[in-house]
């Protein structure tokens, strides 16, 4: 099992809370529940108004990242990946995550 915050950095940015991932792997293995509560307290201590995970560099995201980011949706803020690569916005398109996780900034 992964320690979140050994694969992510989370820095509020104006209104916005951005999650930049630390590995061109999205890891398969780490506590959701825990990477979703300090979310959570990430949003509610700097009353972020949305969440962007920077994916600049990560070329495969696991099903279970994937779900996080689905799960950080649930807390009724706007989720949205930026720079991701035309195969990950591929894969949000095939899941159907593009439905509830928009794309800024693809990579091209």
């Amino acid at each position: 099992m992964v320690d979140s915050l050994q694969f992510l950095r989370m820095e509020p940015v104006e209104s916005s809370l951005m999650i930049r991932c630390e590995a061109t792997e999205a890891p398969h293995q780490f506590d959701m529940a825990t990477c979703k509560n300090q979310i959570a307290g990430q949003i509610e201590e700097h009353q972020c108004r949305e969440v962007v995970f920077d994916l600049v560099g990560v070329k495969i995201l696991s099903s279970r990242f994937l779900a996080l980011m689905a799960a950080v949706q649930q807390l009724e803020v706007p989720v949205w990946v930026e720079s991701p690569t035309p195969e990950i916005v591929k894969l949000l398109e095939l899941t159907r995550y593009d439905a509830v996780i928009k794309v800024r900034a693809p990579v091209v």
